[in-house]
């Protein structure tokens, strides 16, 4: 079954600003969609739903400036201090251990894990009064990376963004 990931860029956050200029090896941003369809994303769904207005802010201006970061190229740490973007929690699979990471704004954490090819997936944002993640939530993100992880050893990634949804299943381009 494939996954589909959205492009998180200016235009997926709802910005009529022009994007940032993508430096060459810069990193791309994407986050799990339940379908091919823009409205369908898991983490802009939860910023979305977030009581507080002030949480979807924080949320939405912690995506801003990681856009801005990822078009960069540059390690996401150069940009942030070590309170604000590091490792939370590391687990196996496949037989290989794997890093979730997350940035730190106010109240708000985005989730991510380094994929390859330069690929971020963006698995959560997280209202955290406090630091230590529960146990549903940390089982809840292994389950996505894994997901991810799977999808991507079998070749079933399928990426898109909010201008260019994704082909239908055996249509030539």
């Amino acid at each position: 079954m494939p996954l589909h990931l959205l492009r998180i860029n200016y235009r997926a956050l709802g910005r009529e600003t022009p994007e940032p200029v993508a430096e060459p090896g810069c990193w791309r941003l994407y986050a799990p969609c339940d379908e091919a369809d823009a409205a369908a994303c898991q983490l802009l769904q939860h910023i979305a739903g977030m009581q507080s207005i002030r949480d979807r802010k924080a949320a939405l201006a912690a995506l801003d400036k990681l856009v801005k970061v990822a078009a960069s190229g540059k390690p996401l740490p150069v940009f942030y201090d070590e309170k604000q973007c590091h490792d939370i929690h590391r687990f196996r699979h496949d037989g290989q251990e794997h890093v979730l990471w997350r940035i730190r704004n106010g109240d708000i954490r985005i989730v991510f894990h380094y994929g390859q090819d330069r690929l971020i997936l963006l698995t959560d944002a997280l209202v955290k009064r406090k630091d230590k993640l529960s146990t549903a939530e940390t089982s809840a993100l292994e389950r996505q990376v894994k997901a991810f992880l799977d999808a991507e050893k079998a070749g079933s990634l399928r990426l898109f963004d909010v201008e260019n949804p994704p082909a239908p299943p055996g249509a030539t381009p």
